[in-house]
């Protein structure tokens, strides 16, 4: 997160350092912070360095801290100083992973983070780019007083490639590269959140039904551009990238900090002053200015529920079931900004794409590409991503396959697809023809071979070559084995036959023909809808939105019939049930 107007100075200090066991021992050096324009100190704790780096331990320069406190208040934050950065320039401010620290299949206890590294900038990168990995390992594994453990540079012949493991954890998927046991991250000042909009769905709302009816699809116009077009409403990319939403079915957003929520509610009124019009949507303009609505607190304090058996507990949404809340016939597809800014306007223009606005995942922003330290595995698609929206998989590989993504070599399959709600089901198209999706009455065993892997649909042919290349590296005999993760496709020598498995199509269970949407499992029970909690509703906007995949978007911009969707039509019954 970029914060320009944020720079710090600050100085160091080495009290009680033990030069002579710099791997052990609780003594670091600190220095303070203090921001120039806002005052508040940031007390940073070093970790020391070891001799062989060859500089001085007063030196800040490459040096990785172990806790940030901001005016007092502890932030676990992990900043690794540059060289030319003694003034501790902006130091507190990125979120970047600095180091991970984690049991490996074999065993192995190690810890590892970037120790190259180059300026970006020119690149248009706000973080610099990672060129080498270094780490350590564990000597005492036995030993359970973390402040005794010792690390070690590991032996030649261990046969651990931190550059390889670097680039796998951050990006490469969760569950089958070794258990997590801690991540340091650089962080920044803590913001002050509040959430905008229209929650009338989820929350007593001050407006009246019709008002919120009326002014739906007017706010989400506003919602949409705020977040994917802000020149269009004279709003900088910084102050867009500080509000943004996931994929709840819900008109609003969540701002953080306070210049960026009140240049929200000023374009709000200015947008609506201009171009709202009650005669087309039959309510009054101070009505139309009064309906957004501003609730403050983070998004847990927002989803806790309120009373009931899990009074204060923060609610999952969608709500833990049994089967997928979309079905196997969806696709979570990325799309390239490049694209919607192209086709911005001419999507603006199609009412569906604005009905369903709440149900895109609204929370890349820009940094998802500017921050990246290009060593890792996330895929180009999620970094150049505007948004992901749900989709029929056969409008999609029939229509804007092709026109978003690069489908001319037939030997690498591109990254397309966001990770988020995959189930075992969500295949890539046939093998011998990208343009047809993966047909549903098949086995999951002609599936794998006669479909695109689910895996190549996240991380595109070279980067899942590489992953499956640094899976067999480090747990050849898969320990770690998850449904859908790098190496999962393989062949497996002990794989079932043909008679051991279901005969059932796959994604008969996951996949879903009732036109209203998945029916969810007996396992929701959250005391019911008349325990007041916004989470309940929540729920019952997720379903009606987000398990509702609009259309293909490309059938609309050339002007061909799509038909409206579930969701819209859900929409549409509401609205006529308030009326």
């Amino acid at each position: 997160m970029r914060t320009p107007d944020r720079m710090v100075r600050g100085s160091s200090t080495w009290p009680n350092s033990r030069a002579d066991s710099p791997r052990r021992g609780t003594s670091r050096p600190t220095f303070e912070l203090e921001a120039e324009k806002t005052g508040i100190k940031c007390t940073v704790q070093l970790m020391p360095r070891t001799p062989s780096r060859g500089t001085s331990t007063t030196s800040l320069v490459g040096r990785q801290a172990l806790s940030v406190r901001w005016d007092g208040r502890s932030k676990a934050a992990l900043p690794a100083l540059r060289e030319g950065e003694n003034t501790a320039s902006e130091v507190c401010m990125l979120d970047q992973v600095l180091q991970v620290e984690m049991v490996l299949p074999n065993g192995q206890h190690v810890k590892f983070g970037p120790v190259e590294w180059e300026d970006a900038s020119s690149d248009g990168f706000i973080v610099p780019k990672t060129t080498s990995v270094g780490g350590m390992y564990r000597l005492n594994p036995e030993e359970p007083d973390e402040s005794l453990w010792e690390w070690a540079d590991c032996p030649e012949g261990a046969g651990i490639d931190f550059d390889d493991l670097w680039y796998a954890v951050n990006g490469g998927g969760g569950g089958t590269w070794g258990v997590v046991t801690s991540i340091y991250l650089q962080l920044h000042p803590y913001l002050r959140p509040r959430l905008f909009g229209i929650p009338g769905i989820v929350v007593v709302s001050a407006c009246a039904p019709e008002v919120i009816d009326a002014m739906g699809v007017f706010f989400e116009s506003f919602r949409l551009r705020w977040v994917l077009a802000p020149d269009t409403l004279n709003v900088s990319q910084a102050e867009s990238d500080a509000c943004g939403m996931a994929d709840a079915g819900l008109s609003i957003l969540m701002c953080y900090g306070d210049g960026a929520y009140g240049t929200l509610v000023e374009r709000w009124e200015s947008y609506t002053n201009g171009y709202y019009d009650p005669a087309v949507y039959g309510v009054s303009l101070d009505d139309a200015l009064a309906c957004p609505e501003t609730i403050e607190g983070t998004w847990s304090d927002i989803m806790k529920y309120p009373e009931g058996p899990y009074k204060g507990q923060v609610a999952d949404v969608p709500y833990p079931s049994i089967r997928s809340v979309v079905g196997g016939s969806t696709l979570n597809v990325l799309y390239p900004k490049s694209w919607v800014d192209e086709n911005f306007e001419t999507l603006m223009s199609i009412v569906e794409f604005i009905s369903v606005g709440g149900s895109y995942y609204l929370a890349f922003g820009s940094g998802t590409a500017s921050a990246s330290d290009q060593a890792n595995s996330l895929s180009d698609a999620h970094r150049q991503a505007a948004f992901k929206a749900l989709v029929p998989a056969d409008n999609f590989y029939g229509s804007e396959f092709a026109s978003l993504f690069n489908t001319t070599d037939a030997d690498s399959f591109p990254s397309f697809k966001g990770a988020n709600h995959v189930g075992n089901t969500f295949m890539g198209p046939m093998r011998d023809d990208w343009t047809r999706a993966c047909p549903s009455d098949l086995t999951q065993e002609e599936r794998a071979s006669e479909c695109v892997s689910i895996q190549e649909t996240l991380w595109g042919t070279e980067t899942l070559a590489r992953l499956e290349r640094i899976k067999e590296a480090i747990d050849p005999n898969y320990m770690f084995d998850c449904e859908g993760c790098a190496g999962s496709n393989r062949v497996r020598r002990d794989a079932p036959t043909n008679s051991d498995m279901a005969s059932t199509p796959a994604g008969s269970s996951e996949s879903n023909d009732d036109p209203d949407g998945p029916t969810s499992s007996g396992t929701d029970n959250d005391g019911g809808q008349d325990s007041g909690s916004i989470a309940h509703n929540i729920r019952a906007a997720t379903l009606a939105t987000s398990a509702g995949a609009f259309c293909s978007l490309a059938f609309q911009i050339d002007g061909m019939e799509c038909g409206r969707t579930t969701a819209v039509k859900k929409i549409n019954r509401r609205r006529e049930h308030a009326r």
